[in-house]
């Protein structure tokens, strides 16, 4: 006699499948919930990756304008565009220039209470090296660093503000300390929280 007529191995094989059928059952629903899990990671890193790329700070540099304004100490009766004469606003990182905006014309105005506003608007190039980098490559920049080409050497300034606008869609203010240039330059150290935009 085979076991397909012997009773008691077939109960035997019985009990033995529908303990295995059971193992299966809990292990689809295992399955099924690390399924569940991984779908739902996926789905929260697709939507983080979406966000950054609609993210304006990881948007790759395309332009770059500002408009500076500073007020320097002085009792000079001046009130002129210099057409020629305009001058630039750097990104820096020790001595390397992240992203610089220039221009060829500046302004300059007694306010009576002697102190004479200075004011340019300056653009990027689009050859400047920044061209392509992610916005937030700014971060790196330790300091800012402005020249008006007819601004005397050794001024005092009393403050200022930079407004930068990358992209037409990034903008940041950075205000001007009060100080002494020590030759024809200004510079704002410590820019990291005028920078947080960008993280």
């Amino acid at each position: 006699m085979t076991w397909w007529g012997d009773i008691a191995v077939l109960r035997s094989a019985s009990t033995w499948l529908q303990w295995v059928s059971i193992g299966l059952v809990f292990c689809s629903g295992f399955l099924q919930v690390g399924k569940y899990l991984i779908d739902k990671r996926e789905r929260q890193l697709a939507a983080i990756a979406q966000a950054e790329q609609l993210n304006p700070a990881a948007q790759p540099i395309r332009t770059g304008t500002v408009t500076i304004e500073v007020v320097a100490q002085s009792t000079d009766q001046i009130n002129a565009t210099f057409m020629d004469r305009g001058g630039y606003v750097a990104f820096g990182n020790g001595n390397d220039a992240l992203l610089v905006l220039s221009g060829t014309e500046s302004r300059a105005a007694q306010d009576g209470q002697g102190e004479v506003v200075w004011r340019g608007v300056f653009e990027m190039d689009v050859s400047d090296p920044s061209v392509g980098k992610p916005v937030r490559y700014l971060l790196g920049a330790e300091y800012l660093q402005i020249n008006f080409a007819k601004l005397p050497q050794g001024t005092r300034i009393k403050r200022g503000i930079a407004v930068v606008t990358i992209n037409s869609a990034v903008r940041l203010e950075i205000p001007v300390p009060e100080q002494q240039m020590s030759d024809d330059r200004i510079f704002v150290r410590g820019l990291q929280p005028f920078l947080e935009s960008l993280k």
